[in-house]
């Protein structure tokens, strides 16, 4: 379960958890053949991985705290990204261009983000992209030079057309971690999102559309399958 896949343009990593441990493989042959690396000996609850040069990364989260490892030759590189406070389903994305790994998490009503500099092993402290946000639920984030790209959905009220869902893409600047722009979409309470940034410094996202009824209930396949989009500037 917790099946992740992420790579280059030489390895394929399948990364998922079996028998209450972290388990991996990669091909280097497009799948003919697969080596198998060291287990690691935890049992998360959620699972997330991204490959770059400089190796493996993952985050997952067990007893409500979101934590990171890195496989270069071993698992290493341990960190327990929200410390001793609450985090959630956490999400992590590399940047190359600037040697970057970022982790969001959620915490409570609040969603944080922690930047990783992986040519000096140092971590930022943590950082909020929204506080306060009750009944909202983090789906993932796209990260550039600039900017993180928050998505989530909210449980909300309206007085039309009344408590429905709304999906969200938040923009924060990174420079001062202040919100510059909010689109949303209502009656869309998605939350498979996966995104990536490549080399021109875009963030492409894919998505799976869901609509649902005004009161929540039920799916309305209006737009059924996948979206896809990118930011640039």
């Amino acid at each position: 379960s917790l099946a992740n896949i992420t790579g280059d343009a030489y390895k394929v990593y399948v990364i998922y958890k079996k028998d209450n441990v972290i388990k991996c493989k990669y091909t280097t042959n497009a799948g003919t053949n697969w080596s198998t690396i060291s287990n690691l000996s935890v049992n998360p609850t959620t699972l997330d991985a991204v490959y770059d040069a400089n190796g493996l990364h993952i985050t997952y989260s067990i007893n409500s705290l979101s934590k990171y490892y890195r496989f270069t030759t071993s698992w290493g590189y341990a960190k327990d990204v929200s410390e001793t406070e609450s985090g959630t389903n956490p999400r992590i994305e590399s940047l190359t261009t600037s040697n970057k790994i970022y982790v969001v998490y959620k915490n409570g009503d609040n969603a944080k983000s922690r930047e990783y500099d992986v040519s000096t092993n140092s971590w930022a402290d943590r950082k909020t992209l929204y506080s306060g946000l009750n009944n909202s639920y983090f789906a993932g984030f796209g990260v550039d030079a600039s900017y993180i790209y928050l998505y989530y959905n909210r449980w909300e009220y309206e007085p039309d057309p009344g408590w429905h869902y709304k999906f969200y893409t938040r923009t924060i600047r990174k420079s001062d971690y202040t919100t510059v722009s909010i689109s949303w979409d209502k009656l869309n309470d998605t939350y498979n999102i996966q995104t990536t940034t490549t080399t021109d410094n875009k963030v492409h996202t894919a998505w799976q559309y869901r609509d649902v009824l005004a009161d929540g209930f039920g799916d309305v396949s209006l737009e059924p399958g996948l979206i896809h989009d990118y930011f640039s500037n």
